[in-house]
């Protein structure tokens, strides 16, 4: 959504642009990263929260986890935990590179 709305104030026409047309873009596009990071890491603690809690799940044989359906939920909050590393981590990297390249150069 950043990349959309920065290519918009840079490149509006025909012809691209030194200076965004709204002067307050990074802020914008810094507020929007923040707030991705802080929903990815609220992600990533509840994931890692429900994998704590299911940390007493009985084990066993694959058909006796398909009858009982036990080790699916720490599977999925494992699964979870993973995703949400993955999207902070690239949430992250946008951040920087927002931080130290210009926006509409």
């Amino acid at each position: 959504m950043g990349y959309a709305i920065s290519s918009e104030a840079c490149y509006p026409g025909d012809s691209p642009l030194t200076i965004p047309l709204f002067p307050g873009m990074w802020r914008v596009l810094l507020a929007m990263n923040i707030a991705a990071l802080a929903v990815g890491l609220i992600g990533f603690f509840i994931a890692y929260r429900n994998w704590c809690a299911t940390r007493y799940e009985q084990g066993g044989g694959s058909q006796h986890l398909i009858e009982r359906g036990e080790g699916r939920t720490r599977f999925l909050a494992m699964c979870g935990i993973l995703v949400a590393a993955g999207f902070v981590t690239a949430i992250a990297f946008t951040s920087v590179t927002l931080v130290f390249s210009p926006i509409c150069r």
